[in-house]
């Protein structure tokens, strides 16, 4: 990420990013702390950024439409709840 905010932590924030393909800006902002959902329509995109986030990533199918939704959490944010749906 080259932004002017890419060194500000976003620990415990939420952020969705739409259309995230493989995943590359759910692992930026997961490593800076963030709750991240992922959701793209392609679900071999998904499986990708799956194995980019590693064992942290949870991905569930949850519309009636062929989106899927992955999400992370950071391995500092610590967390014993199951994501909401």
């Amino acid at each position: 990420m080259s932004h002017a905010g890419a060194g500000v932590p976003l620990d415990g924030r939420r952020i969705l990013d739409a259309g995230c393909g493989s995943g590359p800006l759910c692992v930026a902002l997961r490593d800076r702390g963030a709750v991240v959902t992922g959701i793209d329509a392609g679900a071999g995109m998904l499986a990708t950024a799956r194995r980019r986030l590693g064992d942290g990533a949870a991905t569930t199918r949850t519309c009636t439409w062929p989106t899927y939704v992955i999400r992370c959490r950071s391995t500092t944010t610590r967390s014993t709840g199951s994501p909401s749906r």
